[in-house]
């Protein structure tokens, strides 16, 4: 396994990880499920939209990384991949106080600064 290939496998696991954390923060209905689900709308909506936030981010740190094949991976390079993540592990977090405290601006800071902390990785992805 080369040096590309073992960073893309750590990220995925990471991003994989990320997702399954989000989920389990949504519980389980133990009445009427329809209306469960609609008590509970703040965290699924949030679920949803960090679900495809962190699929567009994935998707675009694949296509980074399957035309780089031959990129040489330096502690540069290993090192901006782990700043993405960590922010990309916040997220589970943020969702979360965002859904359990909708239009307070506390949460939603939290969320965006996130969101503005990990734009620059998703951007210069696109500009390859």
């Amino acid at each position: 396994m080369n040096k590309v290939e073992r960073l893309e496998d750590y990220t995925n696991a990471v991003i994989a990880i990320v997702i399954t954390l989000m989920v389990l923060d949504i519980h389980v209905p133990t009445g009427h499920f329809f209306s469960d689900i609609l008590r509970a709308n703040d965290h699924f909506l949030t679920y949803i939209y960090s679900f495809l936030l962190i699929s567009m981010y994935w998707v675009n740190h694949g296509r980074l990384f399957s035309g780089l094949k031959h990129l040489k991976i330096t502690p540069q390079v290993s090192w901006a991949n782990s700043i993405f993540l960590l922010f990309i592990t916040f997220l589970p977090f943020a969702s979360s106080w965002l859904a359990c405290n909708i239009n307070q601006r506390d949460p939603e800071m939290f969320y965006a600064a996130i969101m503005l902390i990990v734009l620059p990785f998703n951007a210069d992805v696109n500009s390859l």
